[in-house]
């Protein structure tokens, strides 16, 4: 999984600065279900007592602790279950851009791994 991810995070630039407008052409659907959605802990965290470990997965963004952000741009990632994704994120006063891969894995999809230049694992929460 960790060479299939490298393998598109560079067929994409992510991690060697290069824009994500050339290949991010296709945004999610308004109100389709994407398989992403969902509450996630860190790997080995407490669903029931996530603290500042927990992730918000919706179609059109993500929150985590004191921070959202707005998907404003996601494509698959050339690699089943992995999409591409450019945020545009805002947080303790703060604003920035995030340019990220999604992967689901497990049986029935049940753990992400973001990618963002180091790999984090999450697990789906439910």
């Amino acid at each position: 999984m960790r060479d299939a991810m490298l393998r598109a995070a560079a067929a994409l630039g992510i991690g060697l600065g290069i824009g994500l407008a050339g290949w991010l052409a296709a945004a999610a659907p308004a109100g389709a279900r994407e398989p992403w959605e969902g509450t996630w802990v860190i790997g080995g965290g407490d669903c029931a007592a996530p603290g500042e470990a927990v992730l918000e997965l919706t179609a059109s963004g993500m929150s985590f602790h004191e921070s959202f952000c707005r998907f404003a741009a996601v494509a698959p990632a050339g690699v089943e279950g992995a999409w591409a994704v450019e945020a545009v994120c805002e947080g303790e006063g703060e604003r920035w851009t995030r340019r990220l891969l999604l992967l689901l894995h497990g049986e029935h999809w049940n753990a992400l791994t973001l990618y963002e230049g180091d790999f984090t694992s999450y697990d789906r929460c439910g």
